[in-house]
């Protein structure tokens, strides 16, 4: 919204500034999020199971949890759609 209404308005400085946060603050949350994500990957994964064939299943996949919690962050914000 904001982008619009500083290109209707005749500002594109504006414009390409608060894209730039946005995507730069989306990207930052997303990869607190992925280290998160990674750094208690065996303790996350004792959260679906006891077993250990499961978890030890689980926090191998963790690394790809964590690639599409990056790219799940920054794909709505360039795409300019809610989820």
């Amino acid at each position: 919204m904001r982008a619009s209404n500083e290109l209707g308005a005749g500002h594109p400085r504006p414009t390409s500034f608060s894209v730039i946060i946005v995507n730069l603050c989306s990207l930052l949350i997303s990869v607190i999020l992925a280290v998160i994500v990674l750094l208690l990957r065996h303790a996350i994964s004792y959260a679906f199971t006891s077993g250990t064939l499961v978890s030890d299943a689980v926090s191998e996949l963790s690394p790809s949890l964590a690639a599409s919690i990056v790219l799940g962050g920054v794909q709505p914000v360039l795409s300019g759609k809610a989820p």
